[in-house]
Formats: structure tokens, C-alpha cells, sequence
């Protein structure tokens, strides 16, 4: 990478050879943060190695089930992953007094793994493609979608907040969820469907279907599809539209 600034990540500045993270459970989108807890000593080098350089590292899905995961999420070094995930910027970072590291990671771009290289220290590392993801770095980088359009106008990333926001009530009730209702209702659409895709405990699949999500639209429909299914499957919606 050449000329890397940290707070305006430059498309073509992209690392072409980046280390991945497979955990079980955490889903990373452009714009969002995710909070982590580092123990493993593999992984323990792929931040001391990632904070002494770009402070990039991705997140991937593993294509394991959650009952064959080892402890924390993570897996084995030859489980295979999805081929979709997002790379991600440290803003913040504490070392404890038993050895671990914990962080906060920004997703800013999204990318399609070429092949997967050597293992480093013990982590893994792939080439990435990022070219069918070049806006999400506006996204990443400032919160904001690309796409927003102005209150009242029509288009495929209209989000039915009516909807998404009754659904995540029921759905944060049947989980036993707080939430500040009134800072939700003020969220802006963009930031609100990526943060309750973000928060919401879906399994690795529908999570890989959130992340691959073309537009905030399609990402919205799709939320409040798995919310009202999974208050369905509980036997517990009543008065949610389909």
C-alpha cells in the first residue's frame, strides 16, 4: 500500500493480502462496529501484527455449525468460510493483565477471497477482491450511505421503518433486549438496518445473506423477513404484517 491514511482509506491503497478472523457469530458490515475479545495466541499476532501496521483485519463466517466451534467462536485453521467478508479498521484497543486484547473493529469494505495464503504466526490470511464493493468505503469510513436519498423519495433503498422497528420490539421482548426506543426511532435508515443486522442473533447463514445484501433495501426486506420468521417460529406473532 502506498501513501495509507488511516481516517481516508484510498481504494486503490487497499491491501492485497490481508488476515482473517473466522468467528462463529459476528457479523461485520460497512459502517458498523464490532467489539472483540482476542485470547488465542494465533490471533493475538494477527492484532499485535495488524496495530504495527494499516490496523486492517478482516472478518470472515466460518461454514461450520456453532456446536463444533472451539472457545470464543473460533475454528479450525482448515475449516473452510464463506467466500464473502468484510475488512475492518482497529479505532480502539486495551491490553489486559491476563493477556488478551480487546478491541473495536470498523468495518469498512467488503471483498471476495481469490485464494487463501500461507498461515502467518499461526493466522490466516487471504487475497481479497474488493471490486464489486468500491462505495462501501464511503460507507465505512463515514457512516453514511452513498445511496440516502431525501425524506419522501422513492427508491430500492427504502426501508419500511414502521415495520422493521415493530418487528425488533417483539423480537428484542422474546430475547429479553433493552433498547433506548427513542435514539432508535432517531436513527437514520442507513445506520439503523446495520446496526440491529448487526445485533441481532441470527445464525451464520442468514448472517452471510445480511452481508451480501446489495443495497439498503434489500438488506431491510431481508431483516425484517428473518425477525418476523424467528417470531413466528416462537409462536409469539400476532400482529406483525407478511
Amino acid at each position: 500500500m502506498k501513501d495509507l491514511n488511516l481516517f481516508d482509506l484510498k481504494f486503490e491503497n487497499l491491501p492485497t493480502k490481508i488476515p482473517v478472523f473466522p468467528l462463529i457469530g459476528a457479523l461485520m458490515l460497512p459502517g458498523g462496529q464490532v467489539p472483540l475479545n482476542v485470547f488465542e495466541p494465533r490471533y493475538l499476532n494477527m492484532v499485535t501484527s495488524a496495530l504495527a501496521g494499516g490496523r486492517l483485519l478482516a472478518l470472515v463466517q466460518p461454514r461450520v455449525d456453532m456446536n463444533s466451534a472451539g472457545s470464543g467462536g473460533s475454528v479450525a485453521d482448515d475449516d473452510p468460510v464463506f467466500q464473502i467478508g468484510c475488512l475492518g479498521r482497529i479505532t480502539a484497543f486495551e491490553e489486559t493483565e491476563d493477556g488478551r486484547i480487546t478491541l473495536s473493529l470498523l468495518g469498512l469494505i467488503r471483498f471476495s477471497i481469490i485464494e487463501e495464503l500461507a498461515l502467518k504466526d499461526g493466522y490466516r490470511r487471504v487475497r481479497p477482491d474488493y471490486s464489486d464493493y468500491r462505495d462501501d468505503l464511503r460507507v465505512g469510513q463515514t457512516g453514511v450511505s452513498p445511496t440516502t436519498l431525501p425524506k419522501g423519495q422513492a427508491s430500492d433503498d427504502w426501508v419500511d421503518r414502521a415495520r422493521l422497528i415493530g418487528g425488533v420490539k417483539s423480537y428484542f421482548d422474546l430475547q429479553e433486549v433493552s433498547a433506548d426506543w427513542h435514539q432508535v426511532e432517531e436513527t437514520p435508515d442507513d445506520i439503523l438496518v446495520t446496526s440491529l443486522s448487526m445485533a441481532c442473533r441470527f445464525d451464520q447463514a442468514d448472517q452471510q445473506a445480511l452481508l451480501e445484501c446489495r443495497g439498503l433495501g434489500l438488506r431491510a426486506k431481508l431483516l425484517i423477513g428473518l425477525i418476523e420468521a424467528a417470531l413466528t417460529d416462537d409462536g409469539k406473532n400476532t400482529n406483525i404484517r407478511h
